[in-house]
């Protein structure tokens, strides 16, 4: 979504990750300018349209104060994406992108007076969303003069709407189902999921009640989704009060087709039950495994099948059905940037461990970073301190008390950092030989030993020097 919306859009979304990462009510503009590289004149700009936007929402603000100078506002991580929305909503390829998908089959007259533009603003929007829908193996085409998404499958075309929906409404899809079908689909599928015995991750919930909401709407209109002739799941069956319901909210569907519908939201669970022997989750199943040995982790096994249905899940989506799930990642972005900043090590050390997964299966894992970083955090919360086992050797030229003594500079000067140097061990210099190079993770010595893992302390040791010898 980010690659159809134009620069200024791109701009004010980036401004406002800048600001809520930064976890201050107040901002320098100056450092803002620096980070984004504009002039004045453009952030102020920028900030002006934000500020429209945030005025929208009660209790939100975003004010600019002292001629100009700070930035005083409390958005945080969830109204980031409702500012978001808001931005992507205005969006005029969004737009466009929108009408296709509610009303297909007109042609450049009915889309250019839908949205107050000319025919070439729509034409020009058309190339770049085919360019956007590639990736999901769909274009916009035309027939006779009547322009629609063009797609294969109508499983991956709902999919795709669902992805799309959720990519610019977040995690508030109140705003386009209503609450009583929502509150409908969570009673239905929590039915169906218990009485097949499968668990349902919750990050998946909001996606699950925009597909069947999509699908309700798609079924209606007379496009039809074919039925899994294979598929041996229970299906729950409709009581009175749930038809009635359905009947108040305007859904008149055939119970044979909402269970239709039902089966292709369990369609993962499905799959993955196919493939549970296949040797690529088994390959996975070893990853694993390997992920719990260098992170020196207990091996409890409901945290690692829990990390492996996600990676699971993800695995189907790439190998099976192709249509990224981008607001899988956009929801757990911030979470994973803050661990790059305060867990440098732990995030150089999982992407090397996704890289090779990648290499292995031949699968682009990292397009799901965020969220499997998310998911691998909240299984296992200690792996981001793990790093506290490292055995670091401090070598004194002068004595094993002088050692002693730059322990504790370090913990004072080092404050809250000081879990980095929780398995410290002191020497002398006599008492230093090649095979403590290779003990440990890292020696700070007060001379110079000719070695990758030694840093050569000066007068006072350096916390950002010795967190980047510890990441390599």
């Amino acid at each position: 979504m980010h690659n159809i919306i134009n620069s200024s859009s791109k701009r004010m979304i980036k401004l406002m990750e800048i600001l809520v990462t930064d976890e201050s009510e107040s901002h320098l503009i100056s450092n803002i300018i620096k980070k984004m590289n504009i002039s004045l004149n453009t952030i102020i700009k920028d900030l002006n349209k934000i500020s429209s936007y945030v005025s929208e929402t009660e209790g939100l603000y975003l004010l600019l104060e002292k001629n100009n100078s700070i930035i005083n506002t409390n958005l945080t991580f969830e109204t980031f994406f409702i500012i978001k929305s808001k931005i992507l909503l205005d969006s005029m390829s969004v737009k466009v992108l929108l009408e296709f998908i509610k009303h297909p089959y007109n042609d450049i007259k009915y889309y250019s007076g839908k949205l107050y533009v000319s025919n070439s603003s729509v034409y020009r929007r058309i190339t770049t969303l085919n360019n956007y829908l590639e990736a999901y193996g769909l274009s916009i085409t035309n027939q006779s003069g009547l322009y629609y998404i063009n797609f294969e499958s109508e499983y991956e075309y709902r999919r795709f709407v669902t992805s799309c929906l959720l990519e610019i409404y977040g995690k508030h899809v109140s705003s386009i189902i209503p609450f009583e079908l929502i509150s409908f689909f969570n009673n239905r599928l929590k039915k169906a999921y218990k009485k097949n015995l499968i668990e349902i991750i919750d990050y998946f919930d909001e996606y699950f009640f925009v597909f069947y909401f999509i699908s309700i709407d798609r079924e209606t209109k007379g496009h039809h989704i074919k039925k899994l002739n294979n598929y041996n799941e229970e299906y729950i069956p409709f009581s009175l009060n749930e038809i009635k319901s359905l009947q108040q909210l305007n859904v008149n569907l055939s119970v044979e087709r909402l269970h239709v519908i039902e089966s292709t939201i369990c369609i993962n669970h499905y799959i993955i039950s196919a493939i549970a022997d296949s040797d690529d989750i088994l390959n996975l199943k070893g990853y694993i495994d390997n992920l719990f040995l260098i992170f020196n982790l207990p091996d409890f096994s409901n945290e690692k099948d829990y990390i492996l249905t996600i990676f699971t899940d993800i695995y189907v989506n790439l190998t099976f059905f192709k249509v990224p799930l981008t607001f899988l990642n956009q929801k757990c972005i911030f979470f994973t940037d803050k661990i790059k900043i305060k867990h440098p090590i732990f995030y150089k050390k999982i992407k090397h461990w996704m890289f090779s997964i990648e290499k292995d299966l031949s699968l682009l894992f990292s397009l799901y970073e965020s969220y499997l970083i998310y998911h691998i955090v909240i299984a296992m919360p200690s792996i981001l301190n793990y790093y506290v086992d490292f055995p670091i050797r401090i070598v004194s030229n002068v004595s094993k008390e002088h050692a002693e003594f730059i322990k504790s500079e370090m913990l004072i000067n080092f404050k809250k950092d000081y879990i980095h140097f929780l398995n410290v061990s002191c020497i002398d210099k006599n008492s230093f030989n090649v095979e403590e190079l290779e003990k440990n993770t890292l020696l700070l010595s007060d001379f110079n030993i000719q070695y990758e893992n030694v840093i050569l302390i000066d007068e006072y040791p350096n916390l950002e020097k010795i967190k980047k010898a510890l990441i390599k």
